[in-house]
């Protein structure tokens, strides 16, 4: 994991500097390096780092860009295994994601920012990796969460469910038009 934290140093570093630039010029650059960033390994998993660290250890702003760049790049990167390229995520690093991910369901509903962002990170994902590369995701919300006995973690569980659902339909109906 010692890669993985070198890349997150780095990513969390280009996260600020989008967030801190104040001219446009200065603010394409730091958007350009982190799209430059998106193709080397370990980016998912440097997001994830980012976006469930503490609050002692990173900054609020740079977390929600964090988990808004993990959802966002999960359609130039986060392609159906039969169709995965050069740069492409792979396997070891999707799993890590998706248990973080997954985890934050319940560890971000304090930040809802957060919270609805890695909803949809999850729905995204699992249309492209439920059920064959990701067959527990049901069974974890259902055990993990819709169990809670705080409403918050359920009420999340509940969105992140229907965000897939709704998903999910929106896919059968292109197929079908």
């Amino acid at each position: 994991m010692k890669d993985v934290q070198d890349v997150a140093e780095a990513v969390y570093g280009v996260l600020l500097r989008c967030l801190e630039a104040t001219e446009p010029e200065s603010r394409r650059c730091a958007e350009n390096e982190l799209r430059e960033a998106e193709t080397r390994p370990d980016f998912f998993a440097s997001l994830a780092m980012i976006m469930v660290a503490g609050e002692d250890v990173s900054d609020g702003r740079a977390r929600w860009l964090a988990s808004v760049c993990a959802k966002n790049a999960v359609r130039r990167r986060w392609r159906p295994h039969k169709n995965a390229g050069p740069d492409c995520v792979v396997e070891e690093e999707r799993a890590y994601v998706r248990d973080v991910f997954l985890e934050a369901v319940a560890t971000k509903v304090g930040e809802p920012l957060i919270a609805i962002q890695v909803s949809e990170f999850i729905s995204r994902v699992a249309r492209i990796d439920y059920p064959d590369h990701w067959p527990n995701l049901l069974q974890n919300l259902v055990q993990e969460y819709f169990e809670s006995s705080d409403l918050r973690v359920v009420k999340q569980a509940v969105t992140t469910v229907d965000m897939g659902i709704i998903i999910r339909q929106i896919k059968q109906v292109e197929h079908k038009v």
